[in-house]
């Protein structure tokens, strides 16, 4: 594969996603600026369990969610956070139902839970700086971090006085109240293995 010119300078949102049908790696688009996700966050392959656990989310939530308008999407569409230049890649995602800037691009624009599974790599940046996105983004009511060092979920849920935390240990259900789904924290990490 021929290296990629990452765009100098900034872009728009629709510049953005129009330029990046084009390519076959990763990108986001930072505060107008191209990110290579795979280049700038280590995430070259991802983890084993980072996998693991992202395909038993997506099985879980495929099942809980059918028969209804809710749909959960795995890693690949993007969501435009803001007009002024910020699109991220999360993991996973549930939309009530899924509303798209662009079918082509599969450009999501209403997430109702957004995912995240957190890398030594990442996590930084997931728990920071795209959380406050995530939060200023009117339709999402929950975020959740996915551990892949063990097992722990964290879920912050929008309530009228601000966010609740909720963390999720094994043996317990992770509640997601926004799309009245429960998952199963055993079956979440299931073929996951941590160093001891």
């Amino acid at each position: 594969m021929d290296a990629v010119s990452i765009p100098q300078g900034t872009m728009t949102v629709e510049e953005f996603l129009a330029w990046e049908q084009t390519q076959e790696g990763r990108y986001e688009l930072h505060r107008g600026r191209v990110v290579d996700v795979y280049a700038a966050y280590a995430m070259a392959g991802g983890s084993a369990n980072h996998h693991r656990i992202q395909a038993n989310l997506a099985f879980m939530c495929g099942n809980a969610l059918r028969g209804r308008e809710c749909r959960f999407l795995g890693k690949g569409p993007s969501v435009v956070v803001d007009e002024e230049g910020t699109t991220y890649h999360p993991d996973g995602t549930i939309s009530c139902p899924p509303v798209f800037l662009s079918e082509k691009a599969g450009t999501l624009s209403n997430p109702t839970v957004v995912f995240e599974i957190l890398s030594p790599s990442t996590q930084k940046k997931d728990q920071e700086r795209k959380f406050d996105d995530y939060r200023a983004m009117p339709s999402v009511q929950e975020v959740v971090f996915i551990a892949t060092d063990k097992a722990r979920v964290e879920v912050y849920e929008r309530r009228d006085e601000g966010w609740l935390l909720r963390v999720y240990l094994p043996e317990t259900q992770v509640h997601l109240a926004s799309v009245n789904v429960d998952l199963s924290m055993e079956e979440l990490y299931e073929d996951a293995s941590f160093e001891a």
